[in-house]
């Protein structure tokens, strides 16, 4: 699946610098702009709404995510030999409670750094609603499904409206006596925005552990690659 993966992403920026090539510098900066525009705007709708989908989606939730914590969770910490619950043996070590919350999330398919982001969240949610650490792993993982499945769709929906209204006028928007900056420049501004999209695809994949594979994402190649030099994410808090 790894190589899958990553032949796939290297296939979208191949294909990406090739469109941009043909269709040039300015509509490599307004496709570019386009992506911006398409993912903040699913950002802020995603945030205003998709939590009104979290009690819908709770009680499927909960089920599997207890289930891996009594069954999976406490076994690859080592903790596993006891008659203790997991509340009891966490309410004294507040460092053992991030790690129980993290391998939680790592057990349903969440990937490193989102994993310890939403621990953290965990955490402070089960402290300032007083709740059980079991019931705030779930309402975490329930809030971030929602906000980044809301995202990805909105952010599909939206581009390909931006992409429909930007080729109504139906122009070449190329730059006269200038072919080389057209071809060169749209080369480069299509490897940009290929980079943008497969740095959103490493983003979204963090999340999909379960569909793609446990350990795939720490096989690939070019997939931590884009996680690690990614900047699309960075200032929208996700």
């Amino acid at each position: 699946m790894h190589i899958v993966i990553d032949l796939l992403l290297l296939a979208i920026v191949i294909i990406s610098v090739w469109a941009g090539y043909k269709k040039g510098f300015v509509i490599g900066i307004a496709n570019l702009l386009g992506i911006v525009v398409a993912l903040y705007g699913a950002v802020l709708v995603s945030s205003a709404f998709s939590y009104d989908v979290v009690p819908v989606l709770r009680p499927f939730v909960s089920g599997y995510v207890e289930s891996q914590m009594n069954d999976e969770v406490l076994d690859e910490m080592g903790l596993s030999d006891t008659d203790l619950s997991y509340e009891d043996i966490l309410a004294g070590d507040s460092q053992l409670r991030h790690e129980f919350c993290m391998t939680s999330y790592e057990r349903v398919g969440i990937y490193g750094d989102a994993a310890d982001q939403m621990a953290t969240e965990a955490e402070n949610y089960a402290d300032e609603n007083d709740a059980q650490i079991s019931s705030a792993v779930v309402e975490i993982l329930c809030q971030r499904i929602c906000f980044v499945a809301g995202v990805a769709l909105l952010f599909i929906i939206f581009l390909i409206a931006l992409m429909v209204i930007a080729n109504i006028p139906n122009l070449s928007y190329r730059i006269p006596n200038m072919d080389l900056l057209n071809d060169a420049g749209g080369a480069v501004m299509g490897l940009v925005n290929g980079v943008c999209y497969c740095c959103l695809i490493a983003w979204l994949l963090r999340f999909l552990g379960l569909i793609i594979g446990l350990d795939t994402y720490a096989s690939t190649l070019l997939l931590r690659f884009f996680h690690s030099i990614d900047i699309i994410t960075a200032g929208v808090g996700i």
